[in-house]
């Protein structure tokens, strides 16, 4: 009988003892969790301060200005865009205009390589002692 009372007390304590250890890792757990949470609340704390000091400044403002400030941006706005646009033209009349140049060059270029392989083929001719063939 003795025994049997030693093997369920010590089967209570190793009960006990795992359930303790399974208690202190969700408590870990929780406290990490814990941390983790505060230091967000933190962040929005601070974030949300901020956006109340924001605020504050707005309503302090006059409507007045605030609807004047809002004009003024958006004829800058409307400026930036007819610059925009002008320059947007100026440089289609500007590819425009290159490409044409362009079309000359090749030209001049294709030119002046049909007059050296003429001019080529004289030479050879001539050095190799052989006559022209018949133009018709």
């Amino acid at each position: 009988m003795d025994e049997s009372l030693f093997r369920e007390v010590t089967q209570s304590i190793k009960a006990v003892f795992d359930l303790t250890a399974r208690v202190d890792e969700r408590v870990k757990m929780l406290i990490e969790k814990q941390n983790q949470i505060d230091t967000k609340i933190e962040g929005l704390s601070i974030h949300h301060t901020d956006l109340v000091t924001k605020v504050g400044i707005l309503e302090s403002r006059n409507e007045k200005e605030f609807k004047e400030q809002i004009a003024r941006f958006e004829d800058s706005v409307k400026e930036a865009e007819n610059t925009l646009k002008e320059i947007d033209q100026r440089l289609y009349h500007v590819e425009k205009s290159s490409h044409t140049s362009e079309n000359r060059w090749k030209s001049v270029y294709t030119f002046i390589r049909d007059t050296a392989w003429v001019l080529l083929v004289c030479y050879l001719l001539y050095k190799l002692n052989l006559n022209l063939p018949p133009i018709p």
